[in-house]
């Protein structure tokens, strides 16, 4: 997995190789998210690359690349135990915040991401960061969870409506 952030991705533009950490934790963790989701067993002695190219973080970049990487899976007709979808949700002001903005996550105390395979109902991957009570998180994994389910649901629908305009008519 490689992930790289375009020069323009943020408002923090002008500094050489601001996203060098950030490029190397978000890889590690795709592919730690990934690695359970595709059946490697149907791919013996095969590698399979994960490129993503961040052209705007506007916030909630892990959620975003994990949407868009199991998309592109599906496209690339990987096999997947399950499509994995991801959501993430921000903690301030009292309040929990889901797919924050980057401007509401500058202003959080915390904020909790969670990639889920709903067929499965298995969780792929959490990260969490900042303080959050334990209330809060449990509050935010749930909200987390729907948010992913809602997704699984209208990816699903999107896939199944290109297939059936795949398909050669006779």
């Amino acid at each position: 997995c490689d992930v790289k952030y375009a020069s323009w991705a943020s408002t923090r533009r002008g500094q050489a190789r601001q996203y060098e950490k950030e490029e190397r934790g978000l890889a590690s963790t795709l592919e730690k998210c990934f690695h359970m989701a595709i059946d490697l067993d149907r791919y013996p002695k095969s590698i399979i690359d994960i490129n993503l190219l961040v052209l705007e973080d506007d916030g909630a970049v892990l959620a975003h690349a994990i949407n868009a990487i199991s998309l592109a899976l599906v496209d690339a007709s990987i096999h997947l135990f399950d499509l994995v979808t991801a959501s993430s949700v921000g903690y301030s002001s009292n309040k929990l915040l889901l797919d924050p903005d980057r401007e509401e996550e500058s202003q959080q105390a915390g904020s909790l991401t969670l990639a889920y395979m709903t067929a499965v109902q298995r969780v792929a991957q959490v990260e969490q960061s900042g303080e959050l009570q334990i209330d809060v998180v449990i509050q935010g994994t749930k909200l987390c969870i729907d948010g992913a389910i809602q997704e699984h649901a209208l990816f699903s629908k999107h896939i199944k409506d290109q297939i059936k305009n795949k398909r050669p008519t006779s």
